[in-house]
């Protein structure tokens, strides 16, 4: 009786780990996602404060606050 609780244990815990596997794929392909919109969203604003301002360093500084808040 021991052996078959053993192996629906195992079976059930193969289960999880297959869906915790899946879900780790999706995960980090929802980072990945999240992270190019940020880097595209940075960009933008990068043009945006080049187009407004006039020197290098002027862009620099205004942009620098937002660029702190990246994880």
């Amino acid at each position: 009786m021991q052996t078959i609780e053993l192996l629906s244990t195992i079976a059930a815990l193969e289960t999880t780990v297959s869906e915790l596997e899946e879900e780790i794929v999706s995960l980090s392909y929802q980072l990945s996602q999240e992270r190019n919109e940020r880097k595209l969203a940075e960009y933008r604003l990068l043009r945006t404060f080049s187009k407004e301002t006039s020197s290098p360093s002027q862009e620099v500084s205004a942009v620098r606050p937002f660029l702190a808040l990246r994880p």
